[in-house]
């Protein structure tokens, strides 16, 4: 009988006794009457190689990446390798709390089963920020300084004459409701501000007068800002009134607020001259001093026996109405004109005496004559025979009512009615005619 002994080194585990003559049973031999070749039969023991992955800082970002972990044959060599992702840096391998390496690529001979750390640490960037023009605002980031991934928010602050327009940025970063995600770099980023823009409300004095504007509107703090009144036809231009800002003449120094400008105006005033062609045939109304867009209603009333032809401007026929009602825009002279009622009138000649004279002692220029016509009377002392004495004339249809005894002529203007002159010849008491 014969004991077997397998002595396994370490990364072996005995598996079984092969022999090429005699009786085994378990590690006994029993002898054969020969030599006897005894072989032992190992199996190599195996390990599994885990690994695991943590990482310092805020990023969101997965760190990186390592290989090599499996299971193993004791004694072989083992290769793990860490792959830091962009924005994480390598720390370490460790076992537990002890580093074991700090190169990224580690090779060991496995003699066990380990459990093995790939440690990174994220990397932080800066945020530059530059204010354009200098000193607009004070642009901020927060964080600052940040992780790769991580989530930035900027804030524009504008100072007080400006607001803020829109941000400058890198190739590979885009803003996004004021926030980004930072990149693998510090980074520069220019917040643009444009000054700030006020109004300029503008009111008319009184409402209506005119169609006031400003240029430019809105405008920034210390702009210069022309104001232009553009009154309507009928008004001047009187002055501004402004809320805030400095004014010289027509122009606004635009303060840092919005600003009320009124433009006051005063209203044109317009005379209306009013004539008629003859005083006798008739009056006129309404004529005077009118504000401009104002109504005027002139009216033309004609006398007794007399027609109102026509409102006339100059040469021209404006109206035929004796009410003539228009919007005041300007001056005016309008001419009431007037004409008879009738074509013309008699005049007739009454001789009072006892024995009618002959022949024509009283004479007139123009029988029948027009209304407003001139015409002269003529009285022929000469032409009175020694047989009468000239007592005078008298008409009370021209207001003559006693004779007269004085005149042998007489002008007169044709009233609308016919006209009786009535001449008194007494007889001559020293003459015997019949």
């Amino acid at each position: 009988t014969v004991t077997l002994s397998a002595n396994q080194s370490s990364c072996y585990n005995f598996g079984s006794w092969s022999v090429s003559a005699g009786t085994l049973n378990g590690n006994t031999l029993t002898m054969p009457a020969q030599n006897v070749t005894a072989t032992a039969n190992y199996i190599v023991k195996t390990y599994t190689i885990t690994t695991t992955i943590t990482k310092t800082g805020n990023s969101p970002n997965t760190p990186g990446t390592v290989s090599g972990a499996g299971t193993y044959n004791c004694g072989s060599s083992a290769t793990l390798v860490a792959t830091p992702a962009t924005g994480f840096s390598f720390t370490g391998w460790y076992e537990g709390t002890t580093r074991v390496s700090t190169s990224a690529t580690y090779t060991f001979t496995v003699n066990g089963s380990r459990t093995l750390e790939a440690r990174f640490s994220a990397i932080q960037y800066t945020i530059t920020l530059k204010s354009n023009p200098t000193g607009a605002g004070t642009p901020s980031a927060s964080p600052n300084p940040a992780y790769v991934g991580q989530t930035v928010t900027l804030s524009a602050n504008p100072g007080t004459n400006y607001k803020f327009s829109n941000w400058s940025t890198p190739s590979g970063v885009t803003i996004t409701n004021n926030s980004f995600v930072m990149p693998a770099q510090n980074v520069t980023i220019t917040a643009n501000y444009v000054p700030k823009s006020y109004t300029i409300t503008l009111k008319s004095n009184p409402t209506g007068a005119g169609s006031p504007s400003a240029s430019p509107n809105p405008a920034t703090a210390g702009q210069t800002v022309t104001l232009s009144a553009n009154p309507g036809s009928c008004y001047n231009f009187s002055s501004w009134s402004v809320s805030a800002g400095s004014l010289s003449g027509n122009t606004l120094t635009m303060p840092a607020q919005n600003v009320t400008a009124t433009a006051n105006y005063a209203i044109k005033k317009y005379t209306i001259t009013l004539s008629v062609n003859n005083s006798n045939y008739g009056t006129v109304s309404g004529g005077g001093s009118y504000n401009c867009g104002s109504s005027a209603t002139v009216v033309a009333t004609p006398a007794t026996g007399y027609n109102f032809l026509g409102w006339y401007e100059g040469t021209t026929r404006v109206s035929t109405n004796a009410t003539y009602t228009f919007t005041v825009n300007g001056n005016r002279t309008l001419e009431a004109r007037f004409g008879v009622s009738a074509s013309s009138y008699t005049i007739t000649i009454v001789y009072e005496a006892e024995v009618p004279p002959s022949g024509n002692i009283a004479t007139v220029s123009k029988n029948p004559a027009s209304p407003g016509e001139s015409v002269t009377l003529t009285i022929d002392k000469l032409a009175i025979s020694s047989c009468y004495l000239y007592g005078g004339w008298r008409s009370p249809d021209l207001g003559q009512i006693k004779y007269n005894l004085s005149s042998t002529s007489y002008t007169f203007t044709m009233p609308a009615q016919n006209v009786t002159i009535y001449i008194k010849l007494p007889t001559n008491p020293n003459h015997i005619c019949w």
